[in-house]
């Protein structure tokens, strides 16, 4: 089977370079198409021999592939697999190839550090060969081709590859391709989507139409709502009794196809609200991981301008920066100000007074079904950024204008991914088990 896989695999990418470098835009679509759904019907075929394959075995391999811990949404469904005898489960932190050798090392170390410190068989990528080669299912945790292709592509009709995405879905822009249609979505084994709306988006948008995905409800936000958890104190000790306030700006600075950011108008003027009510207030600075990256090769601001920004944040006795995982963070907050992703839906959950930073509502042309139904609970900004203040002031004097809107729609995502307690993640792990054992 590899044999024969690995030349259809190179006959495929010499095709691909020559369709694409000769052909029209129109022509090479089509092509793509058909060529994408050739590829669908030998992914197919891979996945049913091994999964045939598997189902022979009595332990079967798990591996997660992570490249970053700010986005590790799958705690959950981790934990629950390693609760059963049945499966040998590791992590696999993966070098994210679009940096430099310097910050590739560091990410790498960061984040094995971080899933070493809570216990976890983590693994780096790039020693572990054996035990990659030795997975039966390999869980993706981003979709972007960021890493090495044998950490990626390479993987698609050699293992049973699954999804869980590392944001709760809530955009729509560039013909739903980067979320929906690439190889990536079409190829997995399984895709296991946060929410029900997102069936007719793959329906319609994706060359297989949505043939390998599955609603499971989103397993990133279960940890608010597990009453055994103790979260940690993570912010900054204070001498009086202050409202905790998360800002979160987007990544999307220059991005012509997802317009979210707001940063360079909104950076100067929060900063100074945050001192205004310094007595009243604390804050978290919590950018998107992209965000310093996205600054620099933009350019408008200075690199020495960028690192003053994040150093002030990270050194003023009522503010603090905050890079990695952020559950404590949200948990002891009182409030929220973003122009974020799928922090528009994650905060929700929370259930604490939140504003969106769109200064027009035509950020509602980036949102999908899902997304709009989130922004219509948040507060909104208006032209000038003239709402953000009076926000502001409601949350220090316990004004939530939008808490009875906010609930409702709270209830009915309980109400529809969480009923008596089964999580996402027990949903997921109950498909996969199942799949496996009925033969």
């Amino acid at each position: 089977m590899k044999c024969w896989l690995k030349y259809i695999v190179i006959i495929m990418v010499g095709l691909k370079s020559f369709f694409r470098t000769f052909l029209p835009a129109s022509l090479y679509g089509l092509i793509r198409v058909v060529v994408m759904r050739f590829k669908i019907v030998i992914a197919r075929l891979c996945h049913y021999h091994l999964l045939t394959k598997i189902r022979g075995k009595t332990t079967v391999n798990i591996t997660f592939l992570v490249y970053d811990s700010s986005v590790w949404k799958c705690e959950g469904l981790y934990q629950r697999f390693i609760l059963d005898e049945r499966y040998n489960v590791s992590i696999l932190v993966c070098p994210i190839t679009n940096c430099s050798a310097t910050d590739r090392e560091k990410r790498v170390n960061i984040c094995f550090d971080f899933f070493k410190s809570k216990g976890a068989n983590v693994k780096i990528a790039e020693h572990s060969d054996v035990l990659l080669d030795e997975a039966d299912i390999v869980f993706f945790t981003n979709p972007h081709d960021i890493t090495e292709q044998k950490y990626y592509s390479k993987l698609f009709f050699r293992k049973l590859c699954c999804y869980v995405p590392y944001s709760h879905q809530i955009s729509s822009y560039d013909n739903n391709y980067a979320q929906y249609d690439r190889p990536f979505h079409n190829l997995m084994w399984k895709i296991f989507a946060p929410q029900i709306e997102e069936i007719e988006i793959f329906e319609s948008d994706s060359i297989n139409k949505g043939s390998n995905v599955v609603v499971s409800g989103y397993p990133g936000v279960e940890c608010f709502f597990d009453k055994s958890r103790i979260f940690k104190s993570v912010w900054k000790d204070q001498e009086d009794n202050k409202k905790k306030i998360i800002w979160a700006p987007h990544h999307t600075v220059s991005d012509p196809n997802l317009k979210f950011s707001n940063f360079y108008s909104q950076a100067s003027l929060i900063f100074e609200l945050a001192e205004k009510y310094k007595k009243q207030t604390q804050w978290c600075f919590k950018p998107h991981p992209l965000l310093y990256s996205n600054l620099l090769s933009d350019g408008v601001w200075s690199r020495k301008k960028i690192n003053e920004f994040y150093e002030s944040w990270r050194t003023s006795p009522n503010k603090q920066l905050e890079l990695g995982s952020y559950e404590n963070i949200f948990m002891a907050s009182d409030a929220m100000i973003h122009d974020s992703g799928s922090f528009l839906a994650e905060y929700l959950y929370v259930d604490k007074p939140v504003m969106h930073l769109a200064e027009s509502n035509n950020v509602t042309e980036y949102l999908n079904k899902f997304g709009l139904a989130c922004y219509s609970v948040c507060c909104k900004n208006v032209p000038g950024n003239m709402a953000i203040e009076p926000f502001l002031l409601n949350v220090i004097e316990g004004v939530d204008s939008k808490k009875e809107e906010r609930e409702v729609f709270l209830s009915q995502i309980k109400n529809t991914y969480f009923k008596n307690g089964f999580t996402p993640s027990d949903y997921i792990f109950d498909y996969i088990n199942k799949y496996i054992i009925n033969k």
